[in-house]
């Protein structure tokens, strides 16, 4: 808005010397203009400017366009040349003086416009690379009074995409402050020569009548009350000003940041408060000090003289903190004692003061939203930075990007607790919105969410399942993009494998579905090998044949023959099944049983009975005394697991996983239950045990695989008081009817919930066992 620089302030003046402010203007305008009865009144330059503005509107009205366009409206640029052809009028009533008084006359600007009978109104054009305004003048036209609303609208509406383009440049440019002695724009030189403040020319106000001033050419200028009203309530609208005084607005600037976190250049409004200050403290030195000497206030000039001998701000750090200097400054002002003095002089100067103390202690409270703002735009740069990765990511590697929302928050330097959480809410929405993803709860009780962009889910499954054969967490993003694959196909999300051509998505689902096949019947084989190892039985087989067969050949009988190939039979489906490959439980379950090795725990890992809560050996312990432990520990984390208090009944089913997640949230409050776990140091032992607790005192209900479905939980755990009790088992089963009926096209889960409700319903006894506390 360089444009806009304030240049010329001696046709601002006031006859006392001091500049108007920029928006000491007229009083918003009536909406209708007539012609008065005064009007003979009207100087010849002032009659001949009426019946232009008339013949013109008529030429317009032949013209046909019922829409008003600034284009058609005579302007003030033009005046001088249509005067031209009035003969009547002398040199003198053409010249810029001239116009000007006729022009006051027209809008009665010293009646404050009471008996106006022409309107005035700014709009903006470009002009090569600028900004350049015009003024446009209407008048009445076929009737007596004319309402200057619809030519105000049109004109505004028609200046508003230069009016957004300048603040826009205004807001990422800023102003030329003067980095050494930023107040130099707010001290002007007055009537009598002198320098003076001027506190509101450092507002957004100023800058737009600079900017209009200079479509007034060598005409003196007019305030445009209705044109700054305007412009200053679109800027607030557009969130592009905010207010300080209501008559003093600063451009909302864009803030720039450097990789730290750190400004690269000082905010408006930091600028501004500099500003000011720099200003207030050279007019205290120019007036106040001169005043006290002459008054001899000599506590206040110990004062002035204690505060200019501090350092002044001698780093970025130190500007961008001024609210200490500012403090004292304003109560250093405050103590001058301005009732004291007498005069018209006096009397300015303290309205000046007070005009810019109030200016400077507004803009020091709104200094406050810029750290909110630099959180937003940090907000701003993570949104960005994650949402232009996850496709990258995808389209590159074709797998599944693992995310943190909290780590890339607090990565960002959001410092805040409350701005964290709430954009790391934000972040899960905008993210979520345009992406699919699946969440893994950790251990710890946190997420982890694997996001991808579906537009190449066949490409992300196809090599996820060529490659994760022997991989953990490849397997583990292969189950999430066949569950995230599956929500999209049912029913078929629009953006699926749209960026994947449909030749290669064929290829590549025919891919996944052989490997899927072959991979079935390497299972089916590796399930033969557990349950039986050929290669014993068939030897034994062999063996104990050859040797029933040699006692026949001796004995010269076929009795052993007889008794000999079922035996043998026998003995080699019995030495399969003896020499098959045990799994990892099971040789952990014989080692456990044979009492070798007495401190391998529950769960298959050394520990010993000093450090493993719960658990001691049973040489050392009795049954019933670990029993009461288990009921200890249970009962301390049964509140917690299985809440009284409940927005939904589901909050009281767990599976096994919500189970690790209920106890690692609430693991503090489980400790603090029971003294045993509180002495525990190590969380992660003290929730394998409170699960254990856990899982020995509840009812489990096991979903059979021919009902199980996938993404739905396998194993349902309830409170043994909660499925006793007929009210919630009535609750829960009627949760599970809605869900099936919700869900009544899926035949699978609809008979994975009718299962669900007929344990509820009618088979829950068989989930009640006798307590064992």
């Amino acid at each position: 808005m360089n444009d806009t620089d304030l240049d010329d302030f001696e046709d601002l003046k006031r006859e006392d010397g001091t500049p108007t402010p920029a928006d000491v203007v007229t009083p918003v305008s009536q909406s209708y203009i007539q012609l008065s009865d005064a009007i003979g009144s009207l100087t010849p330059t002032a009659r001949c400017i009426l019946d232009e503005l008339k013949d013109w509107h008529k030429r317009v009205e032949k013209h046909g366009s019922k829409e008003i366009h600034p284009s058609y409206l005579l302007t003030l640029d033009k005046l001088p040349e249509a005067l031209g052809k009035y003969t009547n009028l002398g040199a003198q009533g053409k010249t810029e003086n001239a116009i000007h008084q006729a022009l006051r006359l027209l809008l009665d600007l010293d009646h404050r416009g009471a008996n106006r009978v022409a309107y005035v109104y700014p709009y903006l054009i470009k002009s090569g690379n600028k900004i350049a305004s015009k003024i446009a003048l209407i008048a009445p036209q076929k009737e007596s009074k004319t309402d200057t609303i619809p030519y105000r609208q049109a004109c505004f509406r028609f200046s508003q995409e230069l009016i957004k383009m300048l603040l826009d440049n205004r807001a990422k440019k800023g102003r030329n402050w003067d980095e050494t002695n930023p107040g130099n724009l707010l001290i002007q030189k007055n009537k009598d020569g002198n320098p003076w403040l001027y506190p509101k020319l450092g507002s957004l106000e100023s800058e737009i009548n600079s900017l209009v001033r200079k479509g007034f050419g060598n005409v003196p200028y007019i305030p445009m009350t209705d044109f700054l009203i305007d412009f200053v309530n679109f800027a607030k609208e557009q969130n592009l000003a905010i207010s300080i005084l209501s008559d003093y607005h600063i451009v909302l600037d864009h803030l720039e940041l450097l990789p730290d976190g750190s400004f690269k250049k000082l905010p408006e409004v930091v600028n501004q408060i500099l500003a000011q200050l720099d200003a207030l403290e050279t007019f205290t030195k120019d007036y106040l000090l001169k005043i006290a000497r002459e008054s001899k206030y000599e506590a206040f000039i110990d004062r002035v003289n204690q505060y200019f001998q501090d350092e002044h701000f001698s780093s970025v750090d130190e500007k961008m903190n001024p609210e200490d200097r500012v403090k004292r400054f304003l109560s250093l002002l405050e103590s001058f004692p301005f009732g004291s003095q007498k005069g018209n002089q006096a009397q300015v100067i303290r309205e000046t003061v007070d005009t810019g103390m109030r200016i400077l202690k507004r803009l020091t409270d709104e200094k406050g939203s810029v750290i909110h703002r630099k959180d937003d735009n940090i907000y701003s740069t993570v949104k960005q930075t994650v949402m232009s990765k996850i496709p990258e990511y995808t389209k590159n590697n074709h797998m599944l990007l693992r995310i943190s929302f909290e780590d890339e928050v607090a990565n960002a330097g959001i410092t805040s607790p409350e701005k964290a959480n709430e954009y790391i809410k934000r972040l899960k929405d905008d993210v979520f919105s345009e992406f699919s993803y699946q969440e893994d709860k950790l251990p710890n009780g946190k997420s982890v969410f694997y996001v991808v962009d579906h537009g190449y889910m066949a490409a992300v499954i196809h090599k996820l399942a060529f490659e994760s054969k022997g991989n953990p967490e490849l397997k583990k993003q292969l189950e999430f993009a066949k569950s995230i694959n599956h929500r999209l196909s049912n029913p078929k999300h629009p953006e699926l494998n749209n960026k994947l051509r449909p030749d290669a998505i064929a290829k590549m689902n025919a891919g996944v579905k052989d490997l899927e096949h072959e991979e079935r019947e390497w299972e089916k084989s590796q399930d033969i090998k557990s349950k039986f190892n050929v290669v014993p039985g068939v030897m034994t087989f062999f063996v104990s044949t050859l040797v029933f067969i040699t006692a026949a050949y001796y004995l010269r009988s076929a009795v052993p023959l007889f008794f000999g190939v079922p035996f043998s039979v026998v003995a080699g489906f019995m030495a399969a099944i003896f020499f098959r490959e045990k799994s990892t439980e099971e040789i952990r379950e014989d080692i456990k049983n044979s009492g070798k090795f007495g401190n391998i725990g529950d769960w298959g890992k050394p520990s010993s009975g000093s450090n493993t809560l719960g658990s001691s050996s049973e040489e050392d312990q009795p049954t019933s005394q670990k029993e009461e432990k288990i009921a200890n520990i249970y009962r301390a984390a049964d509140n917690f697991v299985f809440p009284k208090r409940f927005n939904k009944i589901t909050d009281k089913v767990l599976d096994p996983k919500s189970l690790k997640s209920r106890i690692y949230e609430n693991l503090d409050n489980i400790k603090r239950n029971n003294l045993t776990l509180a002495k525990e140091k190590n969380d992660d032992k003290v929730a394998s045990t409170v699960e254990y607790a856990v899982l020995q005192s509840v009812a489990t209900i096991q979903i059979p695989d021919e009902v199980a479905v996938k993404d739905m939980p396998s194993t349902i755990l309830i409170n043994r008081t909660d499925l006793k009790a007929a009210l919630f088992r009535g609750q829960l089963a009627d949760f599970y009817r809605d869900e099936m009926n919700k869900k009544k096209f899926d035949k699978k889960l609809v008979k994975y919930y009718t299962f669900l409700i007929n344990t509820i319903e009618m088979e829950y006894y068989k989930y009640l066992p006798k307590k064992r506390m």
